[in-house]
């Protein structure tokens, strides 16, 4: 399994706007049956859902290591 990310750092109408759009196999191996189980409608996960995680997770981290954000954030 992989992962493509790209990180765009500005929209089209080149505004700051710092983002990154990945593309994930949807597949996953099952380890205990030696298995690539591969996944044939809808996604592996709530897409809004791991977003929110995400945007957390990620707004934890900057805090934690007092990196700072512009006001709009």
């Amino acid at each position: 399994a992989g992962a493509i990310a790209v990180l765009h750092t500005h929209s089209r109408r080149l505004d700051y706007h710092p983002h990154v759009h990945l593309v994930v196999p949807a597949a996953a191996i099952d380890k205990k049956k030696k298995l690539w189980r591969t996944k044939n409608d809808g996604y592996l996960f709530n897409h809004k859902a791991l977003a929110k995680v995400f945007r957390a997770k990620m707004l934890d981290a900057i805090t934690d290591e007092e990196l700072a954000l512009p006001e709009n954030y």
